[in-house]
């Protein structure tokens, strides 16, 4: 079985603000603003990624251990595709 890759949904704006991601859904009228690993994410969600990937570059940026950061990046993809920001395919 091949692990799912993420990637961002269209239909969003997004800008930097004083180092945080803020991302406008022109269809929705609603906002979203993400910081710090969440901005990284978003990024690298640009390109269709698996989560691994996405694990080994948040380690790579920050200094912390791969439990602490699967989980949370796995929480956080939870999070985007929940408020329909990403999907799994």
């Amino acid at each position: 079985m091949t692990a799912p890759t993420y990637r961002r949904l269209e239909g969003f704006v997004s800008t930097d603000m004083d180092g945080e991601t803020v991302l406008m859904s022109i269809e929705h009228g609603s906002y979203f603003g993400i910081g710090g690993t969440g901005s990284l994410i978003w990024e690298r969600l640009e390109q269709p990624q698996t989560e691994y990937a996405l694990v080994e570059a948040v380690r790579v940026a920050y200094d912390v251990s791969e439990e602490d950061c699967r989980r949370d990046v796995a929480a956080f993809l939870a999070t985007l595709i929940e408020n329909g920001l990403a999907e799994a395919k």
